[in-house]
């Protein structure tokens, strides 16, 4: 017996034909079966059926019945691995994305560097009011960590709302090269299930929304963009752009993971132990200036002054200045 799924072969079941107790026994006894449960009903002829194609009905899908509970339990467990992207797997529940963007704000704060994508429901994305649904949304957020996608999109004559597509999105970001962004970056998908006005895609980037647009051609992002509106102290506008936030997360990881493997534990917290420290760092850095992530003559690495370690810490202050993409052209059209 051979299971399917679509024309994927899932698992194949011997057993010694007519006999089906030993059917139900080869099934449940797979260890590598975690998809169907066999049950013996009646001894039947002794004659097996051709059942090609049944399909099957029923069975639990692994996330019905979960709890908003079961999610913040869920995101406990993630705080102990390495991840750069974030989605809740296509919920649009207010109080569960609020509960989303204030654990990641506060792992980000511990040093996590994590971007999280949320979205709304087809019903939202599709409203009369689904501009200001979505600006809602980001203005709730308001922070570096979190994406809010604003559009839902269809691809083969089915629609996904911006919740659904919040994967999508992590996807793009995550898989973006550093000196790349996801600012007009093409999707695979037909159409989005509402188009914005050149007006409101206006009031999108002003306002913290993530939106896929279709420009008459094809389906791509407007711009890259988080949903911080009002930057904190010490923030500027840069921090509004995605291409920023993974740069900066980027650069503190890599810099960590340089101390860890090679300094913490095995250098002495000496000056000719300190300056070989920043030197990596600098020489780390001078990879991304060639790679056009940061400027070439705007970065530098040096012991924080303001600090004042004990005996076996060293506190190193980093800065650089970041490139970014051409993201806005204009012209004046001069007519003689």
């Amino acid at each position: 017996m051979k299971l399917y799924e679509g024309t994927t072969l899932l698992r194949t079941f011997t057993f010694p034909g007519g006999s089906i107790q030993q059917a139900a026994d080869a099934v449940n006894g797979d260890s590598g079966n975690v998809w169907i449960e066999a049950v013996k009903l009646a001894e039947g002829n002794g004659a097996l059926a051709n059942a090609a194609g049944t399909a099957l009905a029923g069975g639990q899908s692994g996330i019905s019945g979960l709890t908003n509970a079961d999610y913040v339990e869920a995101f406990s467990a993630f705080e102990t691995r390495e991840f750069d992207a974030f989605a809740l797997d296509g919920l649009s529940d207010a109080p569960l994305q609020t509960s989303l963007a204030a654990w990641i704000a506060r792992i980000r704060d511990e040093g996590k560097g994590v971007i999280a994508v949320v979205g709304g429901s087809a019903a939202d994305d599709t409203a009369a009011d689904a501009v200001s649904k979505a600006v809602s949304r980001s203005a709730g957020f308001d922070h570096e960590g979190i994406v809010n996608v604003g559009t839902g999109a269809i691809l083969d004559g089915t629609s996904f709302s911006s919740a659904q597509l919040a994967a999508y999105v992590a996807g793009l970001i995550a898989g973006k090269g550093l000196n790349g962004s996801v600012t007009y970056a093409s999707a695979p998908f037909d159409d989005v299930t509402r188009r914005w006005t050149r007006a409101e895609q206006e009031q999108a980037v002003r306002s913290g929304v993530f939106l896929l647009i279709h420009d008459g051609r094809q389906v791509k992002a407007l711009r890259g963009i988080n949903s911080l509106i009002r930057p904190r102290a010490e923030q500027n506008n840069a921090w509004k752009k995605i291409r920023t936030i993974r740069v900066m997360d980027s650069i503190n990881a890599d810099l960590q993971r340089t101390a860890e493997e090679q300094y913490i534990g095995k250098v002495n917290n000496t000056e000719e132990g300190r300056l070989a420290l920043i030197g990596a760092c600098k020489q780390y850095m001078s990879t991304l200036a060639q790679t056009g992530v940061i400027e070439a003559d705007g970065y530098d690495v040096a012991v924080d002054p303001d600090q004042t370690p004990e005996p076996d810490q060293v506190f190193l202050r980093w800065e650089a200045r970041l490139t970014d993409v051409m993201e806005q052209i204009f012209s004046t059209f001069v007519v003689r």
